[in-house]
Formats: structure tokens, C-alpha cells, sequence
């Protein structure tokens, strides 16, 4: 019996909701989700990405096979079961060097529920047919200025069941100083990533967050952890002097302005 059918049973009893998405991921061995950021790479440069300062630090990246691999192995040896795992940049990740071999090597692994994958659409065409029998779903982010993709349209009525579209609109500003009434943080994105060797306990804001601070973000040692047996079983508060500066910090919301998206 592999790890992933050891946890079937308990996971179907498992009700979990966004306000108990902090104590499963820290507190349990079941995890919700966690982003595999694959590849740095973006048919696009989106005048405001929230991933710019991620993908400037991780530039020409694609996660290997090995660094896969050596994330499901340490997975599997925290005695984790990941409910869902999600294919989501810091660029495009339908871009992937290795997207089709990646996509089986997890769905073969025993520790991952289900897969998911945030795209542009643009390279849906690179994902091999035989791929999608992995694959549980995609949401395609449409933004008002960019045309049609007939590729899309036949892949929506070939699998109605997994693709799903998010029209965007409006994007807000990146904030521009540090916001002191911000903290007790309410954080829009409390998932926690891995990239090449690193699980950063959110998302990639902390990124940004650390450009306008004027930091290193490797030098935060508290919204990271090395790859490691228990990677996730650290102390995290979730309210770091990184989240007064964080575009992902819902309380710095009312201090800016939304614009419409534009590419540069």
C-alpha cells in the first residue's frame, strides 16, 4: 500500500474551509495545497505581474526532474499526503521543460491527491494528450486584451469537466512603503511553494515584498524553509515584518488603486 491510499480514508472524512487552511498546513499531515513553482519563462511580461520580482530572481528557471523528485522524496518521508498540488509559475507553466514528464512522475508518486495547473493558454498545446488523463483541472486566466485561442475553445468542449476560465479585468498597484496598520496580516494567499531546493511558507508577494524593503529574500530566513524531512512542521506565525510590504496582504488593499491589465 503506498502513501496516498494509507490516507484515503482519512482524507474523505476531512472538511477544511479557508479559515482552517493555516492550521492544516502547519498543524496537520494532510496538506491542502502547496505551488510547484516549475519555470520562470512567460510568453508575456504583464506590466503589473505580481510575479515580476519572483521571476527576476529565478530568471531562464525550470525545476528538474531531479529537484522533483527530491521534493516528493522528502514528502514522502514527512508522512505528508498533499490533497492537491498546483502547477503555477513564477512564469507560465505549460513552459516547462519537463511539463509532461513532470505531470506523471507526480501523479505516479503516491503523496499527491490531485493535479492543477494556472495558465495563460497560450501552450496548452505543449501538454502531450495522454497528459491530461493526470491532469484534474486548469484555470486558464483570460484577460480582456488577449485574442481568442481556438486551441482553448476545443480542449473546453473535449474536457468541459477540467478546464475553467477567470476572466480578469482589474489588477491592483503594487504597494510603494511599508504599511504599519497592516499587521496583523490578512493574507490572500496563505499557500505555501517550492522552488529549486526552498518551501516558502506563501506565496510569491514575499518576493515583491522583499524588493521594496530593500532585502534579500534568501536573507528572511522566517518565510522559508530549506527542502528537509517535516519541511512544513516549523514555527510561522504568518505575520513577518515582510507582510507590511506585501502586495498579498489584504489589509494594504485600501491604501492603493486598481488599474486595468496591460502588457508592457
Amino acid at each position: 500500500m503506498n502513501n496516498g491510499q494509507k490516507f484515503t480514508n482519512k482524507i474523505k472524512q476531512i472538511k477544511t474551509s479557508k479559515d482552517d487552511i493555516v492550521e492544516y498546513l502547519f498543524n496537520s499531515r494532510v496538506i491542502d495545497r502547496i505551488f510547484l513553482e516549475v519555470c520562470s519563462p512567460c510568453q508575456y511580461n504583464c506590466k503589473n505581474c505580481y510575479h515580476s520580482s519572483f521571476r527576476a530572481a529565478y530568471k531562464n528557471y525550470h525545476m528538474t526532474t531531479h529537484e522533483l523528485n527530491k521534493f516528493l522524496y522528502y514528502t514522502e518521508k514527512s508522512n505528508y499526503y498533499i490533497r492537491e498540488v498546483c502547477l503555477h509559475g513564477p512564469g507560465e507553466p505549460t513552459l516547462w521543460r519537463y511539463l509532461n514528464e513532470g505531470i506523471k512522475i507526480l501523479y505516479d508518486s503516491g503523496v499527491i491527491g490531485g493535479i492543477y495547473i494556472i495558465s495563460n493558454g497560450v501552450s496548452l498545446d505543449r501538454i502531450e494528450e495522454e497528459t491530461f488523463d493526470y491532469i484534474d483541472r486548469i484555470r486558464i486566466s483570460m484577460y480582456p486584451d488577449v485574442k481568442n485561442n481556438n486551441y482553448i475553445e476545443y480542449l473546453h468542449k473535449k474536457f468541459p469537466e477540467k478546464i475553467k476560465f477567470e476572466y480578469i479585468k482589474k489588477f491592483t498597484e503594487f504597494p510603494i512603503k511599508k504599511y504599519s496598520d497592516s499587521i496583523p496580516c490578512r493574507c490572500l494567499c496563505p499557500i505555501p511553494m517550492f522552488v529549486k531546493d526552498k518551501i516558502f511558507y506563501c506565496n510569491a508577494g514575499v518576493f515583491g515584498a522583499a524588493a521594496l524593503k530593500g532585502v534579500n529574500i534568501l536573507d528572511c530566513y522566517e518565510v522559508y524553509s530549506e527542502l528537509k524531512e517535516n519541511y512544513l512542521h516549523g514555527e510561522n506565525n504568518g505575520n513577518y515584518d515582510l507582510c507590511q510590504y506585501c502586495c498579498f496582504n489584504n489589509n494594504i488593499e485600501r491604501h492603493l488603486k486598481s488599474y486595468c491589465h496591460q502588457f508592457n
